[in-house]
Order: C-alpha cells, then structure tokens, then sequence
C-alpha cells in the first residue's frame, strides 16, 4: 500500500540520523503490517527497527496533540500491528533508529472483515501469513 526509503548523510564515518517519517496517508483500518529493512554492517547483529505510532490529526488534549504508544518493528520481519478500535483516520509516523545508513519501509492495511467475534481468527491467519511472507522474502 505505501512504501519509502531514504540512504542517511555520513559524516565522520557516522550517520546523520534520519528524521522520523510521517505517511502522507490516512488509514481507518485496525489492523496494519509494517516491513523494514536496511543494510546491516559486517559483524553487527541489529534486529530492532524503530517505531510506528498513529498519529490523530486535530485530535488534541490540553495542548498535546493525541498519538497512540509507539510499537516495535523489527529488521526483515513483517510486523504485524493490532491498534485499539478508534472510528477516527490515523496517520502513521515511522522513529528511524540513528546508526542506520539507510532505511526501506512497507506499510499494509488490512481490508478484510473486521469483526470482533472473529478477532481470534484474524490473529491466527495473520501470524500464518506473516511467517509465509518472510519465507518468500527469504528466499528472494
């Protein structure tokens, strides 16, 4: 549904972190799958990659501006994410970790039937369809 990616500037040998990224998108879907990727360095174990977090546009508290708990997403593994039920469009904002170099993101909601008698179901078929796409990524 959307993707983006972005190489960070290195100085001294070092990235500059890349800023956060906020999805021109608004989403009314529950349930979303978010893919990461970026370049791991020879000898370095990253597994973490960043956090997504709904962003409710107009939607303020006192002069806060309401966003959902940020959630962890992980490097090379599709993510799948069960926001809380909220009639409102979200957007997304996307935390890069800084000691990227660079960074490639996928976004997918779900459009399927979204019943609450079902939500067990949906878990199920959604963990079943995450392990069947990182198998095919895998073997990419």
């Amino acid at each position: 549904m959307y993707n983006y990616s972005a190489t960070a500037e290195i100085d001294n040998d070092y990235p500059i972190p890349l800023p956060p990224v906020n999805l021109p998108i608004f989403l009314e879907s529950d349930i979303i799958a978010v893919y990461v990727n970026t370049a791991i360095p020879s000898g370095k174990r990253w597994k973490w990659g960043g956090s997504c977090e709904q962003i409710f546009n107009g939607l303020t508290i006192g002069n806060i501006t309401s966003n959902g708990e940020p959630r962890n997403l992980w490097i090379n593994k599709l993510t799948t994410i069960f926001f809380p039920s909220i009639t409102a469009q979200y957007s997304l904002r996307v935390a890069i970790p800084r000691w990227f170099y660079n960074f490639y993101l996928e976004v997918y909601r779900y459009k399927g039937i979204d019943d609450t008698d079902e939500r067990i179901l949906m878990l199920e078929e959604f963990a079943n369809i995450n392990f069947k796409l990182d198998d095919i990524r895998g073997r990419l």
